[in-house]
Order: structure tokens, then C-alpha cells, then sequence
């Protein structure tokens, strides 16, 4: 007794989470029964998924089933016993009647007595998944006869919400009722402690009151509770699961559809709002400080062995007034606020002759040059620059060996370099065996050696220059993740001007520089303005900023704007209340954000109803002031969504009494009419807990009326070619 008392403590869970399995994008639940032709539950059929043959269910003993298969599947019944099938199409229903015509047998005649027993059932009823602040709520009441639910039952229920756009499946909180006796019975009798081993003790009320109720036919309980959603938008359905038990078993269970659908009117609440860059100065980029190089060869003439320059030989006067020009262009830009870092001297001289002369030779002449020249520069300059440097050195014979082959002296060449191997790294040697070849003068001394004399300088300036258009194109065309946050911004907002290429600018500038509030803000406000909003550009930006950072108004704005576009109200609410409300565009993202969480103060429901009748009628339908808002209906106008909403009015008081024919026909004409003028809004009507159980009644009634017509126009036509045969 012990293991089954603990067993069918677990039995009600075990049983529901073998109920559903996770659905995929296309599939839903679907339910129903089968019975004969006579009207009796046909237990053992099995259901089979035509396309794939795979199995999905059996009918239980009342005949009920539940299976989970694509909304447009063919499902075949078998029936084991007689060897018979039929096939149904699903159609995106929920729920399925089936009327199995069953081969005849023969049997020998018997007699049967015995006496009908009804199976005890849990019945939930409709009602509806209502949308506020985040989550989905669902309420609804469990009715079962007071003879089956005595002092020693159990009774579990369990809401199943399906998301069909998604295919998530959810199990929300269980809710169990548990006799009088139910409890002590467990915990003294069979040892079994309730409130430590059983599962499901969280989720237990007792039933204390059993004990003296005695009157009415039916004992009855109410579930509410509410779980969070993602988007209210998608496509939502819920079952419930319920099941009776005492200690040993599980003996009346229950499967049934209680709500497709969200009741939100909010769907159409019409609102507006256009994306905003940043345009505070303050907060745009400027041009970084960046370093600037500038490098190039000078020709100074030294006289022979001479170390000092004569301004007056050669060209040196020429050579030195051109480079120092550029130092003092340097020095005195005023646009680019520049200033020099450093200047160097590097200086080669040609291998002839003794090495180390011509080493230390060099040394002096680049030494000479250096202090010259920077002693034109500011003395302020010299002081802030690093120390001038300079370097010497004596070529390497190879070279002239590489330069004689490029220049088509090949013999030539192959005479220095066996000088080259023989003497390996003498210099003095090498140069004492070159001179003494035949070709060393002209051909060496005139047309090699003066080439491998260089004196070259190279200037090093921190300079706050912007790239022109021209540079910032380049740049990007060359490598377009090294552009700074200044060269991405002004190419999408200056020198770009087509969407497409702005909007690759910044995807890779958000991608590249992602400290960037303004290229975040600025692609985030791209997207929703082009309707493809992503919450998550700007995410990062307000989840790094601190409760006293300032981040500009038009992040938050923007980021509010996304949220509210992907259903995802209650954080575009907090964020909305950082807004000041001063601001007239400000104080309305406010209003949509406290509006989409179901919050209708006076005020806000006054300026918003003010604006758009529309909005006036849906804000009414969501307070369930269905009257006034009835009444108001009739003053919208003929677009589609105005007609779908003048339809859930009707429809809505319609419900309530079913003598207002009038209502039910207008509640039909709107909503038919609103499909035929917007055939998109029949997505929006299958999520719609308002309307979609009524569109279906409407289907399922003109269906039957075209299949009454078509057998009248049959039976007319039959007659007829009766009579013409006659005659």
C-alpha cells in the first residue's frame, strides 16, 4: 500500500509531462473524440500521421484523444478490431469530432446484462488568455460532480500554454485539491508523509469545507494564474489538463482546449515613433589626435673629407631650405594644432675605401646635418620634441654586385662577387681588390658608387588633422574595420548617401568601435525607422551606463522604440520613466509605454483619446468598458482595422445575450469585410482570443448553409430533369 500511495502521488504529474511534447513551428494540439455511427466512445483506435505513418495516439476508453501533428496534417483512424480506416484533414483546427462507420461482424447472438456507469470527468470551461504587463493570465473554473469527488479524492489541474508561432511549449503551475481526509489519511495510515514526499505539496489546498457541504449536483473550483511571455503577438493556446485519483489510482482524466488566442486589444493601438540621432555637439565625435610621418631622402654635398657643410657647394642651400620649410609648416599650422615629435638623420656612405675612415667619416657629416638643421627650429620645439637622432653606416659591397646585375653588367658582376667569397667579410680587402679591376673607374666609381651614398630624414608630427572625404573613402575602401569612430561617423552622415551603403557604414562601425553611443544610437534609429527594430544595438550601451552616467535622451527614446515594436513592454516602461517630460515627443513614448503595460491613468488615457478616436475605442475595449466603446465605434471609419475592432464591440456585448441577432449579424459583416479589404488581419484574428473562437462558429455556419444550398440546387436540378423527361 505504501508504493502505491506514492505512486499515484507522483501519477498526475508523470501523466502531464507525458501529455505534450515540445512542439515545432507548424505543429499544434489537437483533441476530440471518436464515436460510432450510434454515437458510442470507440476505444483502441489509433491514429496515425498519414504523410509519415508515424503513430501519434490511441483513443482512450471514453474515446477521447489528444495528439500533437502540423496544422495542415491528414490523420487516419484504425480500428484493429474490424480492420477498418478513415482519414481526416486537420486544417489548422483544434478540435476534432470523429464519426467512425465500423465494418459489420457476425456473432453469435448472447445476452448481456449489466447496468451504465458514467466515467467520472473534470469538466474546465472556455475563457479567454488575457495580455497584461508581460504576462498572459489565464482564469478559469473546474466542475465535477459531487459523487466522484468525495473526502478521499484528489483532484490535479494543469494549465498547458502552447505557443504555435514558436513552438515552445509551457506547463504552468499545477493546482490540486485534496478531500478532507485525503491528507491524514496518507500521513497516518499508510506512513506516507504529504508535506515532505509529495511533490505536488506546494501546489495543495484542502478541501475542509467538504465536510458539511451537502447540497447542489456539482462541486466546483477556480484556477488563476498568470505566466510571463516574450510576445504577446504570437499565436497562444492553452489546454487543461485535470485528472481525479485516490491512494491507488488515477480514475477520471481530462484533456481540453480552454482558450486559443490573446484578448489584446492593444493590437491595434496606433502610435508613432520616428527614431532620433544624436545631434548635441557635445556628443558627437571629433578628430582624434594621431600621429603623422613624414619621411624622404636629402641630398647634401660634402666636400672631400670634409665633415662641415658649405651652404654655398652644390645644392645644399636648395636641399636645406626646402626640408626646413617643411619643419616650420609643421611648427606653425594653425589648423591642424600640430606639433613635431621627433626628427632623425640616417646616413650610408659608399664602400670604397677603408671602412672604418669612412664609418666615423659618416658619423660626423649626419651629426653636422642634424645640428643645422634643427637649429632652425623653435626653441620651444627643441624642447618639447624627443632627442634628435642620427645613424651611419658604410654600404655593403653585395649591393653593388645586385645593382651591376640589374643594370646588365653581369660579367662585371660575377668578378666583385667571387672578390666577395674570397675574402669574406674584410671589407678593406674586398675594397683594395676592387679597386684594382679593370672596369672600377669609369664603371664603378661614376655610375654605382655616388648611387650608394643616402642621407635620408624622417619626421615624426602628433597632429589633429581630419582625413578630407577623399582620404576617408580610401581608407574605407582599403580596410573598412580601421576607420576611427570620427571617419565612420562623418561617411554614413556626410559623404554616403545611399541607404545601403549608410547602413553597411555602420553595422561595421557599431561592430568596430562598440564604445560608440553615437554610431549605436545612429544604426539603431536607422533600423527602426526602416521597421526591422533590434532591441539589442542599444542594449549594451544602457546596461554599461550607471545611475549618474549621461547618456543622451535620444538613446533611451530610441531603445523604447524598439522595445515597444517587439512586444517587449514592461522593459521599454522602465526605461520610458528616464525620459524627461518636459518634452512633448518625450512625454508620448511615456504614454505608449504605460499604455502597452495596461496602465490607463487619467491623463494619459484623456491626451491619448484626444488624438485618435481609434485609440479611444481600443483603450475602452481594454478597460471592458464594452458599451461605451460600442457606442464609440460608430463614429470610426471604414478601413479594415476600423471594422475588425467595430466587430470585437459587437461581438463582445453580442456574448453576453444571445438574443441581439442584430449584433451577432453586424459583428459578421465587420469582420468579414475587414478580411476582404486586409487579408493579412487573418493572422492577427487566429491570435485573437477576442474574435477567433467566433470566426470559426462563422466558418463552420456558412459551410453549412453552402452544403444546404448546393443539396437544394441538387434536389431542384433532379426534379427538373424529372419533369423534362415526363414531358
Amino acid at each position: 500500500m505504501i508504493k502505491l500511495s506514492r505512486l499515484t502521488a507522483f501519477a498526475v504529474l508523470a501523466i502531464l509531462a507525458a501529455v505534450w511534447q515540445v512542439a515545432h513551428a507548424r505543429l499544434i494540439i489537437v483533441v476530440g473524440m471518436v464515436v460510432s455511427e450510434t454515437g458510442e466512445p470507440l476505444n483502441a483506435i489509433n491514429i496515425y500521421d498519414v504523410a509519415s505513418n508515424q503513430p501519434l495516439g490511441t483513443t482512450n476508453l471514453d474515446g477521447k484523444f489528444n495528439v500533437t501533428c502540423d496544422e495542415d496534417a491528414i490523420l487516419r483512424f484504425e480500428s484493429k478490431i474490424n480492420a477498418n480506416e478513415m482519414e481526416v484533414e486537420v486544417n489548422g483546427r483544434r478540435e476534432l469530432n470523429v464519426v467512425f462507420a465500423q465494418k459489420s461482424t457476425m456473432m453469435k447472438a448472447v445476452d448481456v446484462e449489466g447496468k451504465y456507469i458514467p466515467k467520472p470527468s473534470p469538466k474546465p470551461t472556455k475563457t479567454q488568455l488575457v495580455y497584461r504587463n508581460g504576462y498572459l493570465i489565464v482564469s478559469n473554473r473546474i466542475t465535477i460532480p459531487n459523487k466522484f469527488f468525495g473526502s478521499e479524492q484528489r483532484l490535479t489541474v494543469q494549465p498547458v500554454l502552447t505557443n504555435a508561432t514558436t513552438g515552445v511549449v509551457r506547463y504552468m503551475h499545477p493546482m490540486l485539491i485534496d478531500g478532507w481526509r485525503y491528507s491524514d489519511t496518507q500521513d497516518r495510515m499508510l506512513d506516507f508523509d504529504m508535506e515532505h514526499d509529495d511533490p505536488c505539496a506546494p501546489y495543495v489546498r484542502v478541501n475542509a469545507e467538504r465536510k458539511s457541504e451537502v447540497g447542489g449536483k456539482a462541486f466546483s473550483v477556480a484556477y488563476i494564474d498568470s505566466i510571463k511571455v516574450a510576445n504577446p503577438n504570437d499565436e497562444y493556446s492553452c489546454l487543461m489538463v485535470s485528472a481525479l485519483e485516490d491512494y491507488n489510482r488515477v480514475y477520471g482524466m481530462d484533456t481540453t482546449i480552454i482558450a486559443n488566442g490573446t484578448v489584446n486589444p492593444l493590437r491595434f493601438f496606433q502610435y508613432s515613433m520616428l527614431a532620433r540621432q544624436i545631434e548635441d555637439e557635445k556628443y558627437l565625435p571629433s578628430p582624434e589626435l594621431a600621429q603623422h610621418a613624414d619621411e624622404g631622402d636629402i641630398s647634401l654635398s660634402f666636400e672631400l673629407n670634409k665633415t662641415t657643410i658649405d651652404m654655398n657647394y652644390g645644392r645644399n642651400r636648395e636641399v636645406l631650405d626646402s626640408l626646413i620649410n617643411v619643419l616650420h609648416r609643421i611648427e606653425n599650422d594653425p589648423v591642424s594644432a600640430s606639433f613635431i615629435k621627433s626628427f632623425s638623420l640616417t646616413a650610408k656612405s659608399s664602400p670604397e675605401g677603408n671602412y672604418a675612415t669612412n664609418l666615423a667619416l659618416s658619423r660626423a657629416r649626419v651629426k653636422a646635418a642634424t645640428e643645422l638643421i634643427t637649429s632652425y627650429l623653435s626653441d620651444f620645439t627643441r624642447r618639447n620634441m624627443e632627442p634628435a637622432r642620427s645613424d651611419a653606416a658604410v654600404e655593403r659591397w653585395d649591393v653593388l654586385v645586385d645593382r651591376m646585375r640589374a643594370g646588365g653588367h653581369l660579367d662585371e658582376a660575377d668578378k666583385v662577387q667571387e672578390i666577395i667569397d674570397r675574402y669574406g667579410d674584410s671589407h678593406d680587402l674586398i675594397s683594395a681588390a676592387v679597386r684594382r679591376l679593370p672596369f672600377y673607374r669609369p664603371l664603378i666609381t661614376e655610375e654605382y658608387l655616388p648611387g650608394m651614398r643616402s642621407l635620408k630624414y624622417s619626421i615624426v608630427a602628433v597632429q589633429t588633422r581630419a582625413l578630407n572625404d577623399d582620404e576617408i573613402l580610401e581608407k574605407f575602401a582599403k580596410d573598412s574595420t580601421s576607420l576611427s569612430e570620427y571617419e565612420y561617423f562623418r561617411l554614413y552622415r556626410n559623404i554616403y548617401k545611399d541607404d545601403a551603403q549608410r547602413e553597411r557604414v555602420m553595422r561595421i562601425g557599431h561592430k568596430y568601435q562598440p564604445r560608440s553611443v553615437v554610431i549605436a544610437n545612429d544604426y539603431a534609429a536607422y533600423l527602426i525607422n526602416h521597421k526591422r527594430s533590434d532591441p539589442s544595438i542599444l542594449e549594451d550601451v544602457l546596461a554599461k551606463a550607471g545611475p549618474y552616467t549621461r547618456i543622451p535622451h535620444e538613446v533611451r527614446f530610441n531603445q523604447v522604440a524598439a522595445l515597444l515594436s517587439v512586444g517587449r513592454y514592461p522593459e521599454a516602461y522602465g526605461i520610458a520613466y528616464r525620459l524627461p517630460d518636459d518634452d512633448p515627443i518625450y512625454r508620448k513614448a511615456r504614454n505608449y509605454a504605460s499604455i502597452f503595460n495596461n496602465e490607463f491613468t487619467d491623463e494619459i488615457v484623456a491626451e491619448e483619446c484626444a488624438d485618435s478616436p481609434m485609440n479611444e475605442v481600443v483603450i475602452l475595449l481594454c478597460l471592458q468598458e464594452d458599451e461605451v466603446a460600442l457606442a464609440k465605434s460608430k463614429s470610426l471609419g471604414d478601413s479594415a482595422d476600423e471594422l475588425y475592432i467595430k466587430a470585437i464591440c459587437c461581438y463582445r456585448i453580442a456574448k453576453r445575450d444571445e438574443s441581439l441577432f442584430d449584433l451577432w449579424d453586424d459583428a459578421e459583416d465587420y469582420l468579414y469585410t475587414a478580411l476582404a479589404k486586409k487579408p493579412e488581419l487573418k493572422n492577427t484574428l487566429l491570435v485573437d482570443g477576442d474574435l477567433v473562437d467566433f470566426y470559426k462558429q462563422c466558418e463552420a455556419r456558412r459551410k453549412a448553409y453552402a452544403a444546404e444550398e448546393q443539396a437544394l440546387s441538387s434536389t431542384e436540378e433532379s426534379d427538373s430533369t424529372s419533369e423534362s423527361a415526363e414531358d
